[in-house]
């Protein structure tokens, strides 16, 4: 069993692509690299939060999912938005091998509207391997029309996760309104 301190942590195989010096780029950086929750980040951000479930079934994986370790054809995925005060912040997908919903990643299938990100930080069983970071003309062109329509996207994360022996990979986009939200000191 992992301690909090070193499941924080981001791992040893991350890789990162450049975002530049510009105060929007710094201010990507600074969601990008944040170690610890981003839903909670998000929350505290925010006077309303919600999750919306855009997509919960059987899937294919991406060439990132797949570059990541995702692989067969009987996949499940997850797809949803963050929003803060009626703004979408965040859209998330979780990809994994069906067979691990009737195993480790069993709660997926009852998550509902909750969001996976505070599982994360609350069960140890749960490891995050490696981070790859990504800039917004590698996200797929069905993401950016159900998010934004032609608004380009910020950037955004890719990370594998381990729980009980079965891989799971979580995409994280930054959507521009993440950059208008309040800063808070303390998260």
């Amino acid at each position: 069993m992992q301690s909090m301190a070193s499941h924080r942590r981001l791992p040893a195989r991350t890789s990162r692509v450049p975002l530049g010096r510009t105060q929007q780029q710094m201010l990507l950086r600074d969601w990008l690299l944040h170690a610890d929750s981003l839903t909670a980040r998000i929350r505290a951000r925010c006077r309303h939060f919600d999750v919306r479930v855009l997509r919960q079934g059987p899937a294919s994986a991406s060439l990132l999912e797949r570059q990541a370790g995702i692989a067969g054809v009987a996949l499940h995925v997850r797809e949803v938005l963050l929003v803060a005060d009626d703004v979408p912040v965040v859209w998330a997908r979780t990809v994994l091998q069906r067979r691990g919903l009737a195993g480790p990643w069993y709660f997926l299938r009852h998550l509902g509207t909750r969001p996976l990100g505070a599982r994360l930080f609350t069960d140890a069983r749960i490891r995050r391997d490696r981070f790859v970071y990504l800039a917004h003309t590698q996200w797929p062109a069905g993401m950016r029309r159900q998010c934004l329509g032609p608004r380009p996207l910020a950037a955004g994360r890719t990370v594998r996760l381990v729980r009980g022996g079965r891989l799971a990979v979580l995409t994280e986009v930054l959507l521009p309104g993440v950059l208008a939200l309040p800063r808070v000191e303390s998260v």
